[in-house]
């Protein structure tokens, strides 16, 4: 019997078109619309083999799989897990196959379900909500898989603002868009919640001081990395210390904030020492400007 689409999509072994060649021929088609459908080398073959392909809708395109499945047991076959594919040829090792396989690691993180909701609450806490609510983190997610963001004015339910372009998965805009223009965003209430908002990093309080008053570099300073010190405010535009960046985005300070289960990234780094050098450093950026001194 023809297998199921769920079967279907448990395979991860992609194939190609079998159309492309002619020793392959549909044998089964399903009469629904997104239902499976059977390609074999040998039509009169009654059985399925690992040369078998199958095509099923998905996201409303037709994606083809081989009918393989390879996976790894370990600890007495108690764990088990999908053996990784690869596209290097071990004999004949092309740099074609590394921007192949490059490509299809990005595809598959990006269309994986969990990829909208880790995303949007990265993206939250960089606009400033430390602990983003479950309605913020689903509208964001909505606006990820749709590619589109509709706001609508809570003053007028007829005047309407789109951002994004329909079935563009990821797409930033609506992305953006679904963050600034939120319920939390726009209700003053919200200011009311302990669990609302969250503590800037040192270096955009920095940067905000100095847009602020419109300070400029002088002719005889092109380059401000070496300005700003990371012994007076914990980062520095070019001293990452690793590939985690300067703190942790799941930290919890100790105290009530664990007891309640708040986070506050930026607060990994935030010290007295730092606080106090910050402090100093700010009040003479205004007294005498900035320099390598």
């Amino acid at each position: 019997s023809i297998p199921s689409r769920s079967q279907v999509l448990a395979l991860k072994v992609g194939a190609f078109d079998p159309t492309l060649y002619e020793e392959y021929h549909i044998v089964q088609e399903s009469n629904e619309p997104d239902g499976v459908s059977v390609y074999k080398r040998d039509s009169s073959a009654d059985d399925y083999t690992t040369k078998t392909i199958f095509r099923v809708m998905k996201d409303d395109e037709h994606v083809f799989f081989k009918n393989v499945l390879s996976v790894v047991k370990v600890c007495d076959r108690e764990f088990e897990f999908r053996n990784s594919p690869t596209f290097y040829d071990i004999a004949n090792p092309e740099l074609v196959s590394a921007y192949q396989e490059t490509d299809a690691y990005i595809d598959y993180v990006h269309n994986h379900a969990s990829a909208p909701p880790f995303v949007c609450t990265s993206l939250l806490k960089h606009f400033g909500y430390s602990n983003p609510t479950p309605l913020q983190t689903l509208e964001c997610s909505n606006a990820f898989k749709t590619g589109v963001f509709t706001f609508d004015d809570p003053t007028n339910q007829s005047d309407t603002l789109s951002f994004g372009v329909a079935g563009q998965r990821g797409n930033l805009a609506a992305v953006a868009a679904s963050i600034i223009l939120s319920d939390e965003a726009l209700t003053p209430t919200v200011d009311l919640d302990p669990a609302a908002g969250g503590i800037k990093s040192p270096l955009l309080k920095l940067t905000q001081a100095m847009r602020s008053f419109k300070l400029t570099r002088t002719l005889h300073h092109r380059r401000t990395d070496g300005f700003f010190s990371a012994g007076a405010f914990g980062e520095n535009p070019y001293g990452i210390p690793d590939q985690f960046s300067f703190y942790d985005p799941h930290f919890i300070p100790s105290g009530a904030h664990r007891e309640a289960y708040l986070m506050a990234p930026e607060a990994g780094i935030l010290n007295l020492g730092y606080m106090v050098r910050s402090q100093n450093a700010l009040h003479n950026l205004f007294r005498m400007g900035m320099s390598a001194c």
